[in-house]
């Protein structure tokens, strides 16, 4: 598994588990909430 795909795994259960936006944001190191919307909603 790569990392891109281990934090794609990760990102998609913590998603799942209702948690805030700015949350998942911060566990993945992303400044903005938006981008890790962004990037979980188009499928990369």
């Amino acid at each position: 598994m790569t990392s891109h795909a281990f934090r794609k795994t990760a990102a998609t259960i913590v998603d799942e588990a209702a948690l805030s936006a700015r949350l998942i944001a911060d566990q993945l190191g992303h400044i903005r909430p938006s981008m890790t919307q962004d990037v979980a909603g188009n499928g990369h």
